[in-house]
């Protein structure tokens, strides 16, 4: 059975717009951009715009797919070690970025997707709301500095390949493509053809890159924020505002199952993304590795810009994720000390032995790992930049020895 999950445009935009609720959508603008990608089905009466948008997609996707086949084989049978060496960098961010994509159009995420359109159409007024709002508007905050970092980048990336192709049309360099690439033609009599195929093709990697980090940043987002919501229940479970008309022994058996309900969403999540961690971590690792030995090289030269941005680009894609799902190993533990400043004092003996269960459980983080090999911190990332470091100061010495 196929899972699809739909995005209506016109409703999207009612609720971005009413006043009352301006925040409450977490995966509002990550939703825009899968759209975007071809990720997402739309909603609409309109049998031409879904036939438009069904071949749109399939042809992007089959649009970058092709990149990949073409760089792969090309750098085969590549015969300058520059940009051999330039091929396998960007082979292993494309191959990363394809799986990736593929996790974001599976239904396995779509369905977590809904999920979460699900949980927050149940979240009411109140200081509720106010907490889930400003985790909305911290996601929101992310979503656009990723995108714009990421599309400053593709923006140096074609001005430079512009200003190369420029210079070559006059005589200045010999033709050369960005990228060692096979093409179904002859790429020396289509030159243009080929250069520009694949200057076009920075802006689908940035595309993709967005809404895939954006999406996985979110869906981590979504479980910090509902553990806030939870943090704040458990601290005021003997106040009216919190359990309303509920006896204090139904509230905190409410509670409970919605910190099951979590854990269950971590570790579905866990059990999707692992294994992409883990070999994002290890592509991540060589990436941001080169991106400062590029810089280090490329320091006096005009294409510093263009490889300082490069370097931001990988940073921000690893320390953004890393920060997040740290945020939400500290949420997830931070529950006890909700519990404990809270009025269980003058709660029954029965809901204060409740409450003491839910503490031990709490100590127990909630955490994502690269495979099976490790938990993902910001420790990681700090271990991510000294292996960067150490492999640069080799470097420089292997220079120095020769």
């Amino acid at each position: 059975m196929i899972y699809k999950t739909h995005f209506d445009l016109r409703s999207s935009l009612v609720e971005a717009t009413r006043p009352e609720m301006p925040c409450k959508i977490i995966l509002k603008w990550t939703r825009y951009f899968m759209v975007a990608s071809g990720a997402l089905q739309i909603r609409t009466s309109s049998r031409i715009s879904k036939i438009i948008y069904t071949f749109w997609a399939h042809l992007s996707h089959a649009y970058y797919f092709f990149f990949c086949v073409s760089l792969s084989i090309g750098a085969i049978y590549a015969d300058d070690q520059e940009k051999l060496d330039y091929a396998k960098e960007t082979i292993l961010l494309c191959l990363l970025l394809l799986w990736k994509l593929a996790i974001s159009c599976s239904n396995q995420i779509l369905r977590v997707v809904e999920e979460v359109q699900e949980v927050e159409a149940k979240i009411t007024a109140g200081e509720i709301t106010r907490i889930y709002d400003g985790n909305c508007s911290h996601n929101y905050k992310i979503f656009f500095f990723l995108t714009s970092l990421y599309f400053s980048t593709c923006y140096l990336y074609s001005s430079n390949a512009i200003q190369q192709w420029r210079l070559m049309q006059t005589g200045a360099e010999r033709k050369s493509l960005l990228f060692p690439g096979w093409y179904p033609f002859d790429s020396d009599r289509y030159f243009d053809l080929a250069y520009f195929y694949q200057i076009t093709i920075g802006f689908f990697i940035v595309l993709y890159s967005s809404t895939c980090d954006s999406l996985f940043i979110s869906l981590v987002n979504f479980a910090t924020a509902r553990l806030a919501i939870l943090g704040y229940e458990l601290e005021h479970l003997g106040t009216s505002s919190t359990r309303g008309k509920l006896p204090v022994y139904d509230c905190l058996r409410k509670i409970v199952k919605e910190h099951k309900e979590i854990i269950r969403y971590v570790e579905n999540l866990n059990a999707m993304l692992r294994w992409y961690f883990f070999g994002d971590f290890l592509v991540g690792s060589y990436h941001v590795s080169l991106a400062i030995i590029n810089v280090r090289h490329h320091l006096y030269e005009e294409s510093i810009f263009f490889h300082s941005f490069y370097l931001m680009y990988i940073l921000s894609q690893v320390c953004c994720l890393y920060f997040h799902i740290n945020e939400l190993i500290l949420e997830s533990t931070n529950l006890s000390r909700k519990i404990y400043e809270g009025e269980w004092y003058d709660q029954s003996l029965e809901v204060k032995r409740s409450l003491l269960i839910v503490m031990m459980r709490c100590r127990k983080p909630l955490i994502l790992t690269i495979g099976n090999f490790g938990v993902i911190n910001n420790n990681l990332f700090v271990k991510i930049l000294k292996a960067a470091y150490t492999f640069l100061l080799y470097q420089m010495l292997d220079i120095l020895r020769t």
